[in-house]
């Protein structure tokens, strides 16, 4: 039995959940996207119509109201991730970050929290903070960017969109670590590549090839450069 009480009931997409929250004028519990939110921080809209973000290069011709760029309210700092590292997480060189959003007009507001490898559900949207301690910095993956950005937006990029994200984040000087085969990797950089390809999921990389990676202090800014070309619309029915 599901929770309405009706047996082999279809599960929500988060969309269908979110917008469904959206279109009851009464507090009530936050879906499950949301749920580790503080209750303080919840913001329920206003408005019961489908919101959601299209870049502005395609605002041609669409049934629609645009209400303005989309813009990014963090609950919490995300600087906060590079501090008080267990024993276990920098010998793994790695810390796991999942993220949880909430809408609300041109509005994303974005709260996270660490978790261990053994909490990570699968589907769940976390990315690596990593630990390079040649450098003594923290970084993350163009991969991890992209994926989060496209999870901010309730939406999935095209190659060409992801390569104008690429090149809107490139202002951030990422390193770049070279594909290399295990027992060729003699650079720092070239040993930070197989230590990337060898994390478990959630992968911060997707195929074998050139990973670049960005200082963890950027994330917010990057984010921002992929996100400022978006902007919310209502969609009339």
């Amino acid at each position: 039995m599901t929770e309405q009480g009706r047996p082999n009931a279809r599960r929500q997409s988060p969309i269908e959940v979110l917008t469904a929250w959206s279109s009851s004028q009464a507090m009530v519990p936050p879906p499950a996207i949301f749920q580790r939110v503080p209750e303080a921080h919840i913001v329920v809209p206003s408005q019961s119509r489908r919101v959601e973000f299209r870049r502005t290069a395609d605002l041609i011709d669409f049934e629609g109201t645009a209400l303005g760029k989309a813009n990014l309210q963090f609950i919490n700092s995300t600087n906060d991730i590079t501090e008080n590292w267990s024993d276990q997480e920098l010998q793994n060189g790695r810390r796991l970050v999942q993220f949880w959003r909430k809408q609300e007009g041109n509005t994303i507001v974005i709260h996270h929290k660490v978790v261990v490898q053994e909490e990570y559900v699968e589907g769940n949207l976390a990315v690596s903070c990593l630990w390079w301690p040649e450098r003594k910095e923290h970084f993350f993956t163009s991969v991890d960017a992209i994926t989060l950005a496209e999870f901010l937006l309730e939406t999935s990029f095209t190659v060409p969109a992801k390569n104008r994200a690429r090149r809107n984040i490139a202002v951030l000087n990422p390193i770049t670590l070279p594909k290399v085969k295990n027992d060729r990797a003699r650079s720092v950089n070239e040993r930070m590549f197989v230590k990337v390809m060898g994390y478990p999921p959630p992968k911060p990389r997707t195929i074998e090839k050139n990973i670049k990676v960005y200082r963890w202090r950027d994330l917010t800014s990057c984010l921002e450069k992929i996100i400022q070309k978006y902007v919310s619309i209502f969609l009339h029915p």
